[in-house]
C-alpha cells in the first residue's frame, strides 16, 4: 500500500469557498459517481495563512462590494451626449441605440473603445426601449417597431395598433416581447408579440397606476413593473407589480428606496438591481440597490462614483453591470468582484 503521505502529495486541492487562516480542515476523496467515501485514515489539511493568498492578485478580480466599485470605461465616448438611449447586449458587443433626438446605432467589443456601426438607422428619432429577441436586437419608437440582425440594416417591423409610446417598457418574458404603459398621456395596458411583427392587448387596463418612465425586467420566473412617473412629480410611484402570465398582476412590497423615475435596472448574479434615478423634478440620484427576492432590499451605496443621473440605461455585458449616457457621454462598470473579501 502506498504511504500516506505519498498519497497526500498527489492530490491537488481545489478550494472553492474561502477557508478561515490557520485553521485545520478533514478532506475525503468523492469517487466518479460522486459518492463520498472517507479515507481509511484521518487525514488534515491547514488554512494557508493570509501570506499564502493575499500577495496574489487576480487582476480580473478586484476586492470591493459589487454595485459599490465602478470604474469608467470611456468618459467622453465618441457617441456623445444623449439621454433615454437602447443599451443591448447582444453578439459579443454592447450596443448603444438612437436616443431622444438620434437615429444612429454605436457598438464596442470592450466598453472603451467605440465605432458608429449606423449613421443613420433610419428609425424615428426618440427610440427607448428596447431587448434581444430571437436573435435580433428590437427597439421601439413613437414611430413603430424596429429590428436588426447585424445592428447596421434596420427594418420596421410593424405599427402596433397601440399607438406612439414614449418612455414605455419592452421585455422579453416566455418567450414572447412584452410592451408594458407609457406614451405621453401614460397608461396601464399590456400587449404580447410572439414574433414583434403581430401584436395583441393583453391587458387592456392593468390592476396598477398608469405610467411612463418606468421599469420592467424578468426575474423568478415573473414579469415584474417598478416604479415611474404617474402624473404627479411630487408623489412619483413606487409601487412593485407581478405576473406568472404577463395578464395577472399582483402587486408587491414597496420597496424603501427613494421613489424614482428613468431610472434602470438589471438582474444579475440572482438579484435585481436598481441604478440611480430621477427623484422628480430633476433631482437626480446616483444610489444603488439590490435585492435578492424583491422584498427585502439593501442599500449597496448611497453615492456611487458615476454622478448623479437619470434617463441612463444598465445592461449585463461580459458578467459585468454596465451603465451608459444619461445626459452624458460616459460609460461605466462594475470590476468583478472577489468573493473572499464580498
Amino acid at each position: 500500500m502506498e504511504n500516506k503521505k505519498d498519497v497526500l502529495a498527489a492530490v491537488n486541492f481545489l478550494i472553492l469557498a474561502a477557508l478561515i487562516f490557520f485553521t485545520g480542515y478533514l478532506w475525503r476523496r468523492v469517487d466518479d459517481l460522486e459518492k463520498a467515501r472517507p479515507m481509511p485514515y484521518p487525514s488534515r489539511i491547514a488554512a494557508p495563512s493570509a501570506a499564502d493568498i493575499l500577495p496574489r492578485p487576480n487582476p480580473q478580480v478586484t476586492p470591493g462590494v459589487l454595485g459599490s466599485d465602478w470604474e469608467a470605461a470611456n468618459m467622453n465616448a465618441p457617441f456623445g451626449v444623449r439621454r433615454e438611449v437602447v443599451l443591448l447586449a447582444f453578439q459579443d458587443k454592447l450596443w448603444v441605440i438612437g436616443g431622444l433626438s438620434q437615429q444612429d446605432v454605436w457598438c464596442s467589443g470592450d466598453g472603451k473603445a467605440w465605432e458608429c456601426a449606423a449613421p443613420n438607422a433610419g428609425f424615428t428619432p426618440g427610440v427607448n426601449t428596447g431587448a434581444v429577441f430571437k436573435g435580433k436586437m428590437w427597439v421601439m419608437s413613437d414611430g413603430g417597431v424596429w429590428s436588426s440582425a447585424d445592428g447596421k440594416n434596420w427594418s420596421k417591423a410593424a405599427d402596433p395598433a397601440y399607438g406612439p409610446r414614449r418612455n414605455a417598457s419592452l421585455t422579453v418574458f416566455n418567450g414572447q416581447l412584452w410592451m408594458i404603459g407609457g406614451g405621453n398621456s401614460m397608461s396601464n395596458d399590456v400587449w404580447v408579440s410572439p414574433d414583434g411583427v403581430n401584436w395583441n392587448c393583453a391587458v387592456k387596463n392593468a390592476p396598477f397606476p398608469p405610467r411612463r418612465g418606468h421599469i420592467s425586467f424578468v426575474f423568478d420566473d415573473k414579469l415584474w413593473v417598478m416604479g415611474g412617473f404617474g402624473g404627479d412629480w411630487s408623489n412619483l410611484l413606487n409601487d412593485c407589480w407581478t405576473s406568472t402570465n404577463g395578464m395577472d398582476w399582483q402587486q408587491g412590497q414597496a420597496p424603501p428606496y427613494t421613489p424614482r423615475v428613468h431610472f434602470n435596472a438589471v438582474v444579475f448574479q440572482g438579484k435585481i438591481w436598481v441604478v440611480a434615478g430621477d427623484a422628480g423634478n430633476f433631482m437626480y440620484l446616483n444610489d444603488v440597490w439590490s435585492s435578492a427576492d424583491g422584498k427585502n432590499w439593501e442599500k449597496v451605496t448611497g453615492a456611487a462614483p458615476f454622478s448623479q443621473r437619470g434617463f441612463h440605461r444598465c445592461a449585463v455585458f461580459k458578467d459585468r453591470i454596465w451603465m451608459a449616457t444619461g445626459d452624458r457621454a460616459d460609460v461605466w462598470y462594475t470590476p468583478r468582484v472577489s468573493a473572499f473579501w464580498h
